[in-house]
């Protein structure tokens, strides 16, 4: 199950890099962006075993 959603963070980190990069957006936004993107992320993997009222499964 873990491996499951570490494949997914990684993947979606892929896609959302790769859509910044053809994307054109400028440098300081892009960068901003990738910094939020990550901090996304890492908060869903955190959060990856809790359910909605923050209880572990």
């Amino acid at each position: 199950m873990h491996d499951r959603d570490l494949f997914f963070a990684v993947l979606g980190v892929i896609v959302f890099l790769g859509y910044l990069v053809f994307g054109g957006v400028p440098i300081y936004e892009r960068l901003t962006a990738g910094i939020n993107a990550i901090h996304a992320i890492m908060q869903t993997a955190n959060h990856a075993g809790e359910d909605r009222a923050g209880r572990v499964r």
